[in-house]
């Protein structure tokens, strides 16, 4: 598509002049270089003024350009301790073409001055115009060195005591300058040199005066750049007006009577008034009076007959015109313009017109001659020229966007200088970029949505447009088709997992729409890890209560008895996001940075009681208590209970259960009574601790019979029978331990003897353990005398802690018989 857009080429007021130097060529006026160009380390963020007129911004940063909409450019994503080199031009439009680059500034990435040293001078800028040197402020600075050098000089150092410095004492050169801010030196110490700054001062020779034209009074020409005057001469004449700071003459005073048949031959020079600039070459033109018509003027545009058509006012007495255009690129200065046509004036209501449609892509100027009759009224020179550029409509992009690779990607037209992308964020704020590659030339491209600029979660609506250039003739493209784009955010995986009392419980993770719980079998021991890819159990939990801070599972089916073997299990909750393609959360990884997001838990077994509890006599004179083998038993617990009054309680030694690793356990002879002995299995992380086994048992004495005893007479009224003390344990029980003593009269066979008597002696009466225990045994005798005898004792128990080895009946029990004569 072709569309004619119009510009006027303005402040020229050309009447008449010749057709190759009817006015200065009108190029489009470059924008002005942005100022202010600042790196700020602590915002991480370069700044500068803004340029009137610019479309946008490029900020190179060492050779590498990026886009920029606004007048900053975030520095965050820069390498920390790098030093790079940023500077930034302005990007035209239809009106202007793109700046100068901007002096280059330093900026290390989060670089800080050592304790204590100040920090480097910033922001060195030269005022060229001042021919002064300026610098911002050094906090705590007493000073400053300024240090100004060439490549093929050694450097001089010069002391400042503000942050400025004149440079009005230095000859034409290329100077390289920087500046060191001085301390105390004793609790600020001198800073690091600055960046090096370059200032250039050169003899330049002005140009020579360019693009004349002249009407009957006056002659014109360009105005020259750092001119301070312009020197004339007419027909070499001595200088007809010296240090005239005007760019036009008045040709009246040089001949008050103009031959109409002699030209004249001009020069003109451009005076310098600086020592950095020398005066131009001359540059001759002619001049010849006559009665010249005068240049069209009012030159315009309008549509007609559905096409452009170039307009100008009537010119009194022109018999027609000639149209005539010259490109307006900034390098066809020189080319003489070429006729496009000419229209002859057909009477009164004549439409000063010409028809533009056979003009191809491509600015132009355009020039229109009045056409005099050859004899009374001679041709005009040009007009002023006006600019008409013909502009084709770049192609409308069509833009994909890549949600997996965070990309838009479209076709590069060829001729688009650049791309504006809108975006409607999920704040409904609408956020413009200009997109600036490093190359052009069509092809293939992809933008990354990985900025700061889409960093919110949620969806964005993106549409783009090309944009065209002046320079090139291209106008702005129609916006693509608005393309989706989703921000994903993966949710945080569930917090405070923990089973209490057989329900799973976990904290919320906002703006998740359920949750899938998953338990795997780790086994026996923890350390063999848990395989999640054979999931034993998993369900989705959906929960109602939007108020509570935690969800809840309370089926844990898979620990129903049998449901399960015992050990450790692994559980895990995975949050889940949306569902469909453009869901804006997505599930939480359980696997993330190779962390395992779970917890464990230990499904446990209660331990068989242990069987066959027995208890024994033990070869050390103690008691061994044993049992059979509990498997997955870490150790067992003994306690002994004593029975005293009719209950039971810890026996001396046993008030906490003893812990023991084997299957047995030796315990000192305990004191003669009832016992209750308590064995139970002790479990581990998985195994709970048995129910007890318990055994009664009681601790009993078997009483020995006693040593011989012998006689004694002690009087003639007295026969002490006398015997040793057992070494039994008698303190609790004596009053139920009694002695039998046995005397029968001695008939020559022990079967033979009578028995005349027996007597039980309590034992509570005897001695001490050791001692010698006496018995008058005539009081068993009576007055018997002058006979023989036999005697012999034996243990009788009340008690049932205290047996024999025989029965009542049985002789063993007895000690060995004494005989003995009474006389």
């Amino acid at each position: 598509m072709i569309k004619v857009r119009k510009w006027f080429c303005l402040g020229l007021v050309l009447v008449m002049g010749t057709a190759f130097f009817a006015c200065k060529p009108l190029v489009k006026p470059r924008l002005n270089t942005p100022a202010g160009v600042t790196a700020d380390p602590a915002a991480k963020t370069l700044v500068w003024q803004a340029v009137t007129d610019a479309s946008g911004y490029s900020v190179e940063i060492d050779g590498t350009t990026h886009g920029a909409f606004d007048t900053a450019y975030s520095l965050a994503a820069l390498t920390a301790e790098k030093t790079y080199r940023l500077r930034v031009k302005a990007m035209g439009g239809k009106t202007h073409t793109d700046s100068e680059w901007s002096e280059a500034v330093a900026y290390t990435a989060d670089a800080a001055p050592a304790p204590g040293q100040l920090a480097a001078p910033a922001n060195l800028t030269i005022d060229e115009t001042a021919k002064k040197l300026t610098w911002d402020e050094t906090p705590d600075a007493q000073g400053y060195n300024v240090q100004i050098r060439t490549d093929a000089t050694s450097p001089t150092v010069y002391s400042a005591a503000a942050a400025e410095y004149s440079l009005a004492g230095l000859t034409p050169n290329v100077w390289k300058i920087r500046v060191q801010a001085e301390g105390d030196e004793i609790l600020r110490f001198r800073s690091d040199w600055s960046d090096e700054i370059v200032y250039a001062l050169e003899v330049v020779k002005l140009r020579a005066p360019y693009g004349f034209g002249t009407n009957t009074s006056r002659l014109f020409w360009s105005e020259i750049d750092h001119a301070q005057g312009y020197e004339v001469k007419i027909d070499g004449e001595t200088p007809f007006r010296e240090s005239e700071p005007s760019i036009s003459l008045n040709l009246l005073p040089a001949r008050p009577a103009p031959d109409t048949d002699t030209p004249y031959k001009i020069e003109v020079r451009a005076l310098s008034g600086s020592i950095f600039y020398t005066d131009s070459e001359w540059t001759a033109t002619s001049y010849t009076a006559g009665a010249q018509l005068p240049a069209p003027e009012g030159l315009g545009f309008k549509t007609a007959d559905g096409q452009e058509r170039l307009t100008w006012d009537w010119v009194v007495n022109a018999d027609g015109y000639e149209i005539y255009q010259k490109s307006a690129e900034p390098d066809s200065e020189g080319d003489k313009p070429e006729k496009l046509g000419d229209v002859f004036v057909t009477g009164p209501e004549f439409d000063c017109s010409y028809p533009l449609g056979d003009l191809t892509r491509g600015g132009y100027y355009l020039y229109v001659k009045s056409l005099g009759d050859g004899t009374r009224r001679i041709d005009s020179e040009f007009s002023a020229p006006i600019i008409f550029a013909v502009t084709e409509q770049l192609a409308r992009p069509a833009l994909e966007a890549d949600r997996n690779a965070k990309v838009l990607t479209w076709e590069w037209d060829e001729h688009a200088q650049s791309y504006l992308l809108s975006a409607l964020t999920p704040s409904s704020e609408t956020r413009k970029i200009l997109i600036l590659p490093d190359e052009y030339g069509g092809g293939a491209f992809s933008y990354s949505l990985e900025t700061g600029d889409f960093d919110a979660t949620g969806k964005y609506q993106i549409k783009i447009q090309a944009q065209g250039s002046s320079d090139t003739y291209y106008s702005e493209s129609d916006w693509s088709e608005t393309v989706p784009y989703t921000v994903q955010e993966q949710l945080q995986n569930p917090s405070g997992l923990a089973v209490e009392a057989g329900v799973l419980v976990w904290n919320k993770v906002e703006h998740a729409s359920g949750y899938r719980v998953e338990i795997a079998y780790i086994g026996e021991e923890l350390s063999s890890g848990c395989d999640w890819a054979s999931i034993l159990y998993a369900a989705d939990v959906f929960p109602a209560d939007a108020e509570s801070p935690e969800c809840v599972l309370s089926d844990l089916e898979i620990f129903a008895p049998g449901g399960a073997p015992t050990g450790y299990y692994g559980i895990r909750v995975v949050a889940l996001g949306d569902s469909g393609k453009d869901a804006v959360y997505t599930d939480s990884d359980p696997e993330s940075d190779g962390v395992p997001n779970y917890s464990t838990y230990a499904h446990k077994e209660k331990l068989r009681a242990p069987a066959s509890l027995d208890v024994a006599d033990d070869d050390s004179g103690g008691i061994m208590i044993s049992w059979e083998p509990v498997t997955n038993a870490a150790r067992y617990e003994i306690q002994i209970f004593e029975k005293k009054d009719g209950k039971y309680t810890p026996y001396v030694g046993y008030n906490q259960p003893l812990r023991v690793d084997g299957e047995s356990h030796t315990v000192s002879r305990l004191s003669v009574g009832d016992y209750k002995i308590v064995v139970r299995a002790v479990g581990n992380e998985i195994y709970t601790d048995s129910d007890e086994a318990v055994r009664e048992y009681r601790s009993s004495m078997i009483l020995e019979k006693p040593d011989r005893p012998s006689v004694t007479r002690a009087s003639d009224t007295s026969v002490l029978l006398r015997w040793t003390v057992p070494p039994i344990d008698y303190s609790d029980y004596s009053t139920q331990l009694k002695f039998e003593i046995e005397v029968w009269q001695y008939n020559n066979s022990y079967s033979d003897g009578i028995v005349y008597d027996t007597v039980l002696v309590p034992f509570d009466d005897a001695p001490k353990v050791g001692s010698a225990f006496e018995f008058d045994i005539i009081s068993l005798l009576g007055d018997r005398d002058n006979s023989d005898y036999n005697v012999r004792i034996k243990f009788v128990s009340e008690s049932k802690y205290y047996i024999t080895n025989g029965d009542d009946n049985d002789w063993s029990d007895f000690s060995d018989y004494f005989s003995f004569r009474t006389e």
